[in-house]
């Protein structure tokens, strides 16, 4: 049977994946999200001004703008990178997004001092305003 270029590399992929990601599942010891190292954002439009995650957001955003604009985990720094590198209108940009998201999120979590800090969603579809919360 020959193997065409497309079916290798699927194959490779899951092969990779399974390498990586199986012992991760293999070793959890309930159904509990937090012992699979998964992390579930809420939406912004449902947490109240006290909720723990939305007091560790603006923590963060206060510690990341105190820093230098050149400080690779500063507010302006990560504004820079959104702005100027951010694929808008492009086939690129879910990937891309979501990679700066995941680093960002990591970034607002060592600057909140909160360990299991989710980053808010944002759904602009069903709530086009920004929300009060992210102001102030």
């Amino acid at each position: 049977m020959a193997t065409n270029r497309r079916d290798f590399i699927k194959t490779s992929s899951l092969v990779m994946g399974g390498i990586l990601f199986a012992p991760k599942f293999l070793n959890a010891k309930n159904s509990n999200n937090a012992d699979l190292g998964l992390r579930v954002r809420k939406s912004v439009n449902t947490l109240t001004s006290t909720d723990p995650d939305l007091l560790a957001y603006k923590k963060a955003v206060e510690v990341m703008k105190a820093r230098s604009a050149n400080d690779p985990k500063s507010w302006a720094f990560q504004a820079a990178i959104h702005n100027d590198f951010c694929p808008h209108g492009n086939w690129f940009f879910l990937p891309w997004h979501r990679a700066y998201l995941k680093y960002f999120e990591e970034i607002c979590r060592e600057a909140s001092g909160k360990p299991d800090f989710n980053l808010p969603y944002w759904d602009w579809t069903e709530y086009p305003q920004i929300p009060s919360s992210f102001w102030g």
